[in-house]
Formats: C-alpha cells, structure tokens, sequence
C-alpha cells in the first residue's frame, strides 16, 4: 500500500470545513485538520500559510478567472456588459458548489476575523476587475466605481440567496442590479 495519497488540497480543505462546522473556527487547530485528512502538520503548512487561508484558497484563482473574463470581452461590450460576462460565470460556480459556498459561509460569518478577512479579499477582487476595466479604456475612478458596486450587489445577492434557499443566484444577481438601476432612475421622479 502506497503511503503518500494523492489531492492533499481537497482532502485538507473538507477536512477544515467539517471540522470548523462542527467545532468552530477558533476551535480548531492546523494539527486537528491535518490529522482528520491523514496528513501531517507540516503538510498542512507547505500547503496553507494558516488555517484562515483554507477559507480564501479560491481567491486566486476568482481573480484570474475575473482578468480573463474582462480582457477576453468582446471590444464593441460596455463596461457594465462586460463586469455582467465576469458575473454570470461567478453565479454559475456559486450555483454548481451551493452546499460548499452555504457551509463556508456559515463559518466566515460566525468569525468577525473572517469576516473582515472576506472583505478584505472582495476589495482585492474588486481592484482587479477595476483594472481590467481600466485596461479597456474606462477612467480608473469609473472602472473602481463599477466594480465596487457589482461587487456589493453579489455579495448581497449570496447573502439573500444562501438566506433564503433561492434556486437561481443569477436571476436574483440580476433582480438586485435592475433594482438598483430603478432607484438611480425612478419612474415619476425628475431631478
């Protein structure tokens, strides 16, 4: 029997998502989730900085898929279409993994450290579509505008979405986005 097992990223990951749903985050060490997923503690730490960074591993990734998205847009697309093309494909990853995304944000939510480490990381994913933007020619103070509000709304939109059991985070992503165009413009309200 082979004694190294393969995907100790996997195996580290759900064995720090179980054990932080049932213990707490706070509650939990590197060397427990080490040894729930048959690793060592050392492997733990060549592959994560910190336990915290279980939670955000996928961030690098979001941001290059975003970059990707925004510079493989169509030329003649608008900045707003253009964040939408960024959007949808992250409603769609959010809607295959619903039950990981539910539990992960349970257990960011129930730690201001985490939670403040989640906004930290949106502002992060914020600048980077900002500058994709920027990149197709937007002004960067318009680019960061944008950005930061797509990235709000989804955020809300998780949040309502997880809330309330919603079957589709892109129609709901979409309903807070024409909301939120109403309100800037509404109907019988002249200026």
């Amino acid at each position: 029997m082979a004694r190294w097992k393969p995907d100790a990223v996997g195996r580290l990951s759900r064995a720090a998502l179980q054990l932080f749903t049932e213990r707490g985050f706070e509650h939990t060490t590197a060397a427990e989730i080490a040894s729930a997923a048959g690793l060592t503690e050392s492997t733990f730490f060549r592959t994560f900085t910190s336990k915290r960074d279980v939670l955000f591993a996928g961030f690098p990734f979001l941001e290059q898929q975003m970059a990707q998205l925004i510079r493989e847009a169509p030329p003649e697309a608008r900045p707003m279409e253009t964040l939408q093309l960024a959007m949808s494909w992250l409603c769609a990853q959010y809607q295959a993994d619903a039950d990981l995304v539910r539990q992960r944000q349970a257990i960011i939510g129930a730690s201001t450290e985490l939670s403040e480490r989640e906004l930290i990381r949106h502002t992060a994913l914020a600048a980077v579509m900002a500058g994709g933007l920027s990149e197709r020619g937007l002004p960067q103070a318009d680019a960061r505008l944008l950005a930061e509000t797509v990235m709000v709304t989804i955020r809300l939109a998780v949040y309502e979405w997880l809330e309330l059991n919603c079957q589709d985070l892109g129609q709901l992503y979409s309903k807070k986005l024409t909301f939120l165009q109403s309100g800037l413009n509404p109907v019988g309200v002249t200026a």
